[in-house]
């Protein structure tokens, strides 16, 4: 188990479209099975988990190797894959905007936000403040009620005394 503190938001619309598959997927399988709803129902579980976690792992891929790295204490090898996943949904905006239909993904925040919180972190444990806290400003320039980004920056002037 990682001792690296994590922060995960989740948006219940994206619990409602999870869900709300589990339960396409169940009747669908009554439709072209012999089987009844409830039957179906820990297939189209597993279906929905799987497919969640195949879109995440490949769609994501940058950001799962990034949080990988952060789990083993690697803060500088995580930096370059966190700017990679914010270059990759930069370049699909409407990816990262629509990520709980196209990825099932729950997190409320998107994977730029999440990508620049993360390259932040690492700075701030590798003891690179300066570099911190202009990722955590360039956090704040783009999602200006972002919580993480406004409390790091009062944890790090602080500790400058």
């Amino acid at each position: 188990m990682s001792k690296t503190p994590t922060v995960r938001n989740i948006s219940w619309i994206a619990y409602v479209v999870f869900y709300g598959l589990i339960v396409l997927l169940a009747w669908l399988g009554t439709y072209i099975s012999s089987l009844n709803f409830i039957q179906c129902l820990l297939p189209a579980i597993l279906t929905a988990y799987l497919l969640s976690w195949t879109l995440r792992s490949t769609l994501g891929k940058h950001q799962q190797r990034g949080m990988q790295l952060i789990r083993k204490g690697d803060f500088l090898n995580a930096i370059p894959h966190f700017e990679q996943s914010y270059t990759y949904f930069c370049e699909k905006a409407w990816l990262d905007k629509w990520r709980f239909i196209f990825m099932l993904s729950t997190s409320q925040m998107g994977y730029r936000e999440i990508a620049l919180n993360n390259i932040a972190f690492c700075y701030s444990q590798l003891g690179q403040g300066e570099q911190a806290r202009g990722y955590y400003h360039q956090v704040l320039a783009e999602y200006s009620d972002n919580g993480l980004a406004q409390a790091a920056l009062r944890m790090l002037d602080a500790s400058r005394g």
